[in-house]
């Protein structure tokens, strides 16, 4: 096969490729466990998941269950299920949702939402990978996006509500300035010809939102 036909074979798997994804799961926990003697799925891809997120420096643990298959009746009430389980609920807090920095890895935007805040919505190149890292300068309240193979994405409300709504994305600064009161998200789209960053329009997408945090956003 023609080798650029073969490229799109290939990207067409890019979501399955897990390991091409563990970034994602940073400031998320996870719980893994699998039978020994599971015939259906061997316990060889669990162990080798574990090993890639601790790799990754993700909060995960792994329980290989002794003499077990792929399902049996107790397998959502083992233990170590019920204390994962009791542990999470018990915590008031969202999770990576506030994290000040992040990396978000995307194949397939369809099939990804967001993740601290931001979506991506369409890649330069569908047969490549997507990278946006994240980081929050507090000394400049201002939030730095660095980019690779990215073409459009979202921000949602705690982008403008934090200091003046910096944001500076592949060297491009933009003020995402908060007006009015309830929620809204604000797509930012590079351009074709001279690759920089825009809002993508004036109208803001309302969301509704569990506190009173949530602002409009404006492209003023």
């Amino acid at each position: 096969m023609d080798p650029r036909r073969t490229a799109i074979v290939s990207a067409s798997l890019n979501s399955y490729r897990h390991e091409m994804l563990m970034a994602n799961a940073r400031g998320i926990p996870v719980l893994q466990q699998h039978g020994e003697k599971d015939d259906n799925v061997p316990a060889y891809n669990s162990r080798l998941l574990s090993q890639l997120l601790f790799q990754e420096g993700t909060s995960s643990n792994y329980y290989e269950l002794p003499g077990a298959g792929h399902w049996f009746d107790e397998v959502m009430t083992t233990s170590q299920l019920k204390s994962f389980y009791r542990e999470q609920t018990a915590k008031n807090e969202t999770l990576s949702r506030n994290a000040t920095t992040f990396d978000i890895v995307v194949a397939d935007p369809g099939d990804m939402g967001s993740k601290g805040g931001i979506r991506v919505l369409q890649l330069e190149d569908p047969g490549q990978y997507g990278r946006v890292h994240v980081t929050y300068q507090a000394a400049t309240k201002a939030y730095v996006i660095k980019t690779s193979n990215v073409l459009s994405l979202e921000l949602n409300h705690r982008f403008a509500g934090s200091g003046d709504g910096k944001v500076a994305i592949d060297g491009t600064n933009i003020d995402v300035v908060p007006s009015g009161d309830g929620g809204g998200a604000v797509e930012l789209s590079r351009g074709a010809k001279d690759s920089l960053w825009k809002v993508s329009g004036k109208t803001a997408v309302h969301l509704i939102c569990p506190d009173t945090d949530c602002v409009d956003w404006s492209t003023a």
